[in-house]
């Protein structure tokens, strides 16, 4: 590939992830929009933050398992904008739920329990 520096990918790599960063920490504790944490979940999906590979997944793991209750304590409407479509909070097991559905009438559970 013409101009492809594999040093230069890299770099670009870890300067993005610490503007996501930034972003998940002002979408989950600030309550910031555009909640990039809902495109985030959906393409990373939900995951204890131990059992994640990327950097960036266990971040944002991280700060919704530390976060979200408090964000929606704080605003229900905004944090519930956090999250994607196919994700609910469920309140009163304290974690975040996500049902992926896919082919005739398939589906699989993702969950994130909430301190």
């Amino acid at each position: 590939m013409p101009g492809y520096d594999r040093n230069s990918m890299k770099n670009i790599q870890m300067r993005l992830d610490v503007l996501f960063k930034t972003t998940i920490k002002d979408n989950v504790i600030n309550l910031f929009y555009p909640p990039t944490t809902a495109t985030l979940i959906y393409t990373f999906g939900l995951l204890e933050p131990e059992k994640t590979k990327l950097p960036l997944h266990q971040h944002l793991m991280k700060m919704l398992k530390s976060e979200f209750k408090k964000a929606f304590d704080k605003n229900q409407v905004i944090a519930l904008d956090m999250l994607p479509t196919d994700t609910h909070y469920d309140k009163n097991n304290n974690k975040l739920i996500r049902i992926i559905t896919y082919g005739k009438g398939r589906s699989r559970t993702e969950q994130l329990l909430l301190n």
